[in-house]
């Protein structure tokens, strides 16, 4: 059952916005700059999968993770921790690193953890060091009801294992 966001007509706005923005203007910089907005607020996980993960953008990789409830189901806590999670361990975080503390810090914070949550804690736990949890938690998605996983939490999930 996919759950629709609630930013949805905001997301319809600002994208209208940014398009008259580009209308107007005839520099390239600004036309640029306004197709690159428009992808993020569009397709932001589209964003975060190829450009703020692979460069271990770990801020930017939460905030469109955030952004992206309508991959995860509406969940944007799990979406965030998913994108930062997954830019950590590209990046290379390390165990005991800052970055893994806050994340563990903003994890135990969460009131609610979705599949695309659980994705996250496992790779979080991977990047911790922690191989035995990550396959435990990653694991842990498949026995979810199909109907409540979002398949791109899914198809993070078994990536890992393989």
């Amino acid at each position: 059952m996919k759950r629709a966001g609630g930013w949805t007509w905001l997301r319809v706005l600002v994208a209208l916005l940014i398009v008259r923005l580009a209308l107007a203007t005839a520099s390239p910089a600004a036309h640029i700059v306004c197709l690159v907005g428009l992808h993020v607020v569009i397709v932001p996980w589209l964003v975060a999968r190829l450009v703020a993960v692979p460069l271990g953008l770990v801020r930017v990789a939460a905030f469109l993770g955030y952004l992206a409830d309508d991959v995860f189901d509406g969940d944007t806590s799990g979406g965030s921790l998913l994108g930062a999670s997954w830019a950590l361990a590209r990046r290379g975080g390390g165990k005991g690193g800052k970055g893994v503390a806050a994340l563990e810090h903003t994890l135990q914070r969460m009131t609610r953890l979705g599949a695309a949550g659980l994705v996250g804690a496992g790779y979080l736990a991977a990047v911790a060091g922690d191989r035995a949890r990550a396959r435990t938690l990653l694991g842990s998605v498949d026995l979810l009801p199909r109907a409540a996983t979002p398949r791109e939490a899914a198809r993070l999930a078994w990536t890992w294992r393989m």
